[in-house]
């Protein structure tokens, strides 16, 4: 930017490294050559800086009250979005004008052309953990090109137990471990599933213990668990539930127990 710098020069610098500005500047460098004989060559280039975002958004289950983010799982789809910031002088190029081409680790070109921005990556059912998704983009003279590189990692679903009230709903601001009372009658639990590749919790079922005995859910809701305290029981018992996605065998996730305690 016609600003000498001795600090990068010297005999065999023949790379420099700099840091860019804000989108839309350019760097502007020159660099002068000079052999033993004392010929010199001169070449100038002008960069512009421009910036690529990824973003990512996992196809998976989270409650509406879930104010998170949806994590990817095995099996469930992630859509990965490129958000290209190029400016030539007159403004951001809009994204859809600029070619995108895509790969997700050693398989090169997934996807390629004009104004795909997307990707859907469908994560494999077992195994793999881990994918690397890159995506090269260009305007169509090629005069800027920008590589951007996420790594998507598929964690594990969960079953968090709550406790349930007729006219609350769901006390979703407390998840259950343990539960004391000196009352006696129904109780409602419920089990909000996490990070399933489907789109509603129906789709999911439910295996749901008292005590370490089988017990089944309400027939509408089976996530849902009402369970009958007898007037004379005494001590604790212990609730659980296993989630499992019926389209992936492999897939489910066991809740934490939670401990009744009747006062």
């Amino acid at each position: 930017n016609g600003t000498p710098r001795p600090d990068l020069s010297g005999v065999g610098k023949k790379s420099v490294t700099v840091t860019a500005g804000k989108v839309g500047d350019d760097i502007n460098a020159r660099v002068r050559i000079t052999d033993v004989s004392g010929a010199t060559l001169t070449q100038d280039i002008t960069v512009p800086v421009a910036g690529l975002s990824l973003v990512s958004f996992a196809e998976t289950y989270v409650p509406k009250w879930y104010k998170g983010r949806a994590l990817p799982t095995s099996g469930s789809t992630v859509t990965i979005v490129a958000v290209p910031e190029f400016d030539f002088g007159r403004g951001i190029t809009k994204p859809e004008n600029l070619l995108y081409s895509w790969s997700v680790d050693t398989r090169d070109d997934v996807k390629k052309g004009v104004g795909a921005q997307s990707l859907r990556l469908e994560l494999a059912t077992v195994g793999r953990k881990e994918y690397r998704v890159r995506v090269k983009v260009e305007d169509p003279a090629k005069t800027i090109k920008k590589e951007g590189v996420i790594i998507l990692r598929a964690s594990a679903p969960r079953a968090v137990l709550y406790a349930h009230t007729p006219l609350g709903g769901i006390e979703f601001r407390n998840a259950l471990s343990t539960l004391a009372s000196s009352r006696r009658g129904l109780f409602d639990f419920t089990v909000e599933p996490f990070f399933f590749g489907v789109a509603a919790k129906n789709a999911l079922s439910y295996a749901w213990s008292v005590a370490n005995e089988p017990s089944e859910g309400n027939p509408q809701n089976p996530n849902l668990l009402t369970i009958d305290v007898d007037p004379q029981s005494t001590g604790e018992a212990t609730v659980a539930v296993t989630v499992r996605d019926q389209k992936n065998e492999f897939l489910s996730a066991a809740s934490d127990l939670l401990r009744l305690i009747l006062q």
